[in-house]
């Protein structure tokens, strides 16, 4: 199946991120093979028709990344100093459509269970801080989508951030469906990057 405009337009940007200077990226970009599985993760699992790979990204490099799209510093440190993930999501099932909803996610550490951060919660507070609508469309655009839906052999990836962040390892329990049949699968002791 051909990739859609979206698609494509998100892989130029993780393409474009892949040719900055180390310092200014925010995590691996996508060899041009259009696969995931070439970007290394610090943690992988596959069940169910899917692969999901986690990195951790570390403060100094979520506020490079920011800063070099136009937010001021504050702004930079106030989400760099969240647990920043960086997921890829890929349909693997044999013909079968993938869809998953962001905020069925649960991060899982203990008795704690938190949810990703949602986008909006993040568009509210670049408002307040008044970030520039350019910045704001690139925050948009790094970050992994809330509810998203592809086909076979087809993935996905961005950002996610965690606040407060979690104390130690933690777990995330993961839902998707494919063909509108229910999959869960979990993935076991992550940990944030380390504070700055």
């Amino acid at each position: 199946m051909p990739h859609t405009p979206g698609h494509r337009a998100r892989h130029a940007f993780w393409l474009v991120l892949a040719a900055l200077p180390a310092a200014a990226q925010a995590a691996p970009a996508p060899h041009d093979s259009d696969d995931p599985a070439a970007t290394a993760s610090d943690w992988h699992g596959t069940t169910g028709g899917v692969s999901l790979g986690v990195s951790r990204i570390g403060a100094a490099q979520a506020r490079a990344f920011y800063r070099a799209r136009g937010f001021d510093a504050a702004a930079a440190t106030h989400y760099a100093d969240a647990c920043v993930l960086q997921l890829v999501l890929r349909n693997d099932a044999g013909g079968g459509s993938l869809s998953y909803r962001l905020a069925d996610w649960r991060i899982v550490s203990g008795k704690d269970v938190q949810h990703f951060v949602p986008l909006e919660t993040w568009e509210q507070e670049w408002a307040r801080r008044s970030v520039s609508a350019p910045a704001r469309i690139a925050f948009r655009w790094a970050q992994f989508p809330a509810a998203h839906a592809f086909a076979a052999g087809d993935w996905i990836m961005g950002m996610a951030a965690l606040a407060p962040r979690p104390d130690g390892k933690f777990d995330l329990n993961y839902e998707w469906s494919i063909d509108d049949v229910s999959h869960r699968g979990t993935l076991s002791g992550l940990r944030c990057a380390d504070a700055d």
